[in-house]
């Protein structure tokens, strides 16, 4: 999978990256809220695959499947 930076336009790594809140409570009830995104390392920035789709977390974890 070739992933294009959206900031920058070069090619990049895409990292699977948690943008959620962490633990909260409410109610006495502990959570964990976590909300994944795909970003690249050279920006923090979403990816594209070469004919302008947007990568998401699921084609991540596809591309590192056995």
């Amino acid at each position: 999978m070739i992933a294009i930076c959206t900031e920058c336009g070069q090619e990049a790594i895409v990292r699977k990256v948690d943008n959620g809140i962490g633990w909260t409570e409410f109610w006495g009830v502990r959570q964990k809220h976590e909300d994944w995104d795909a970003e690249t390392r050279c920006c923090d920035a979403p990816a594209v695959h070469e004919d302008g789709s947007p990568i998401t977390v699921w084609d991540i974890d596809e591309e590192y499947e056995g």
